[in-house]
């Protein structure tokens, strides 16, 4: 009997160990419903849903707050990994305006994509961008969030 309780313990400490290893890979992520009324892809930019708890949805316009970038994506109604403040590096559909490293992005016009503004707030901020575009281009920049 003694022997498989300490079998028991050593099985729950490796679990516990696993569990731990899981978590901190999930560091700078939640799960949210999408609400989008269609896929979320990752690296699109979306909002915190005001219209429904614990969701996220389409921007509908530039500088809208409470963006977060989609890490993993999903079709509408089902969970998708968002980022969390303070996440990392994330690649990010961008348009508009150039970009040059250090600039504010924020949602942009167009579903799903970014543009530079800095004047921008902490309320209405995806991140930084690291990386250059051109002006008028639509291409990927990598983004601290």
């Amino acid at each position: 009997m003694a022997d498989e309780v300490r079998a028991l313990i050593s099985e729950l400490r490796n679990l516990n160990k696993r569990i731990r290893r899981l978590e901190r890979l999930e560091g700078g992520t939640t799960n949210l419903v999408n609400n989008s009324l269609g896929p979320l892809l990752p690296g699109q930019i979306v909002v915190i849903d005001a219209t429904l708890e614990n969701a996220v949805d389409w921007a509908g316009g530039a500088g809208v707050q409470g963006p977060v970038v989609v890490v993993i994506g999903g079709d509408e109604e089902e969970l998708v990994k968002c980022t969390k403040r303070g996440y990392g590096k994330i690649m990010v559909e961008c348009e508009g305006a150039a970009i040059v490293p250090g600039d504010a992005v924020v949602t942009a016009a167009t579903n799903g994509r970014g543009e530079v503004d800095n004047a921008a707030t902490v309320r209405n901020l995806v991140g930084f961008a690291l990386e250059s575009k051109g002006a008028g281009a639509v291409d990927d920049v990598m983004v601290l969030v």
